[in-house]
């Protein structure tokens, strides 16, 4: 726990009950149609408060009954024990379906966008340590590196476990760290883990493994992350480009209305917007989807995704109905 923090109580910052950390206001940073990251203050503290809009099944049956956000809370307190290079989690909880955890900021910059001396060897040492303590995830990729005068902070563990690495999972780690930080040196990097590690794979098991895992998944791996930053209103109906925020609040009246509609408003700028709401009563998708234990995305959110970064997006959002869901996006007109 950050030293702000550690001569607090959570509960004397008004934080006692799961409801008082899941409306802590913030801006989201990141996240995926069914949770978010969002950056908070919290006595004076940045944190970032990790979200799950609905604990699904599917997470619950591969976490023992527990959500995401206690699974991963409770992976990190055991690596904070460990001295291990993670983050603290300073709380985590659940509410009426929804989940949390709050996990302390960490100084440093991504993998992704570090530029300093080599980092091959703490990396690989810091990878081969963690492996060896009996921990892996399989969400260890450049994004999800920190650096920090040297140092290696590893975020991310929702998907981890508790138990020694296969052969196999140490193998397809390097090969994405391999791939997702072509300014590391891959034979840097993998010395300093053979070095710390009994079973390390050998050179040409990762190289294979990293052109594999290049053919599947090609660019997704190895493009930029960055992104432009997001804000929720309304509690979680309601997402916005950060800069365009106040747009949305002023129009937020005319965005679920139960009917499919487009039309044409005008900003508080007076300029145009073209805003278009669905109202699905029942989809087949949708019941598919939650079969499979998935989250269902409307038209309209696919075309979020797609428009995020053109300079034209300017708000979108999906809810739940009783049997269906309603969706909308909001985008400046494009003149004829």
């Amino acid at each position: 726990m950050p030293a702000e923090l550690a001569t607090q109580s959570l509960a004397s910052l008004g934080l006692a009950s799961p409801l008082d950390f899941l409306d802590l206001p913030g801006e989201i940073v990141g996240g995926h149609p069914d949770r978010h990251v969002r950056e908070v203050r919290v006595g004076g503290v940045t944190a970032f408060l990790k979200c799950e809009h609905r604990v699904r099944f599917r997470d619950r049956l591969r976490n023992g009954g527990a959500s995401l956000s206690r699974h991963e809370g409770e992976i990190l307190l055991q690596l904070e024990q460990r001295r291990l290079p993670a983050p603290p989690c300073l709380a985590f909880g659940e509410l009426g379906g929804r989940a949390f955890v709050l996990v302390g900021a960490v100084p440093g910059v991504t993998l992704t966008r570090y530029d300093g001396p080599s980092v091959a060897r703490p990396l690989g040492e810091a990878t081969a340590e963690v492996h060896e303590a009996g921990f892996t995830t399989p969400d260890l990729s450049a994004k999800h590196v920190l650096i920090h005068d040297g140092r290696v902070t590893f975020l991310d563990w929702q998907r981890a476990s508790r138990r020694r690495p296969t052969r196999r999972e140490r193998v397809r780690t390097l090969a994405m760290l391999r791939l997702t930080a072509p300014s590391v040196d891959p034979s840097e990097l993998l010395a300093a883990y053979r070095e710390h590690c009994v079973d390390a794979p050998s050179w040409n098991e990762v190289e294979d493994e990293a052109a594999r895992l290049f053919r599947r998944k090609g660019e997704r791996l190895t493009r930029s992350t960055d992104a432009p930053r997001l804000v929720w209103l309304d509690g979680e109906a309601v997402c916005a480009l950060a800069d365009r925020a106040a747009d949305a609040e002023a129009v937020r009246p005319h965005l679920y209305h139960g009917d499919n509609t487009v039309s044409r408003i005008a900003l508080p700028s007076g300029r145009p917007a073209r805003l278009v709401c669905r109202s699905v009563r029942w989809s087949l998708a949708r019941v598919a989807a939650g079969m499979r234990g998935r989250n269902w995305r409307s038209p309209e959110m696919g075309e979020a995704r797609r428009l995020i970064g053109t300079g034209r997006l300017i708000a979108f959002g999906q809810r739940p109905t009783a049997f269906g869901c309603e969706s909308f996006i909001l985008t400046e007109e494009v003149p004829a």
